[in-house]
């Protein structure tokens, strides 16, 4: 018996009585067990270390490069252009939608995600087909 032995052995003794008194026995048992059996992965989960640094892993080299859908050139420019034979300012054709005028902006300048109810309104209100072919 080694000099190590003894103090796991003699640290477990302590551990144990003290819990005990405590009222931790089921738990610290279950330590001492760890501790004087020689078991080393005591407190660690091998299993979950090793599948978070696979799951890392695939992160890091993914590739894929995720964004939004953005409005395209040929809807922006064709709100705009119907919008303004119409002779409508922004504000007064989101008025004509029910929507706010930063709605009418964000889709003439192409930072909208397009959505497809409020292109269907704009073509009604601005009574020109801006979706599919022309």
């Amino acid at each position: 018996m080694t000099v190590l032995d003894v103090f796991l052995l003699a640290s477990c003794a302590f551990v144990y009585v003290s819990y005990i008194f405590v009222g931790f026995k089921y738990h610290i048992h279950t330590l001492i067990g760890y501790l004087c059996c020689g078991i080393t992965t005591a407190g660690t989960n091998k299993a979950a270390s090793t599948s978070t640094t696979l799951n890392t892993r695939k992160l890091d080299e993914e590739t894929e490069n995720l964004h939004h859908e953005r409005v395209p050139t040929e809807l922006k420019k064709a709100i705009m252009q119907a919008r303004l034979e119409k002779k409508l300012t922004q504000a007064q054709l989101a008025q004509m939608i029910n929507e706010k005028p930063q709605i009418i902006q964000e889709y003439e300048s192409g930072k909208a995600i397009p959505n497809q109810q409020i292109i269907g309104k704009l073509e009604r209100a601005l009574g020109a087909k801006l979706r599919g072919k022309k």
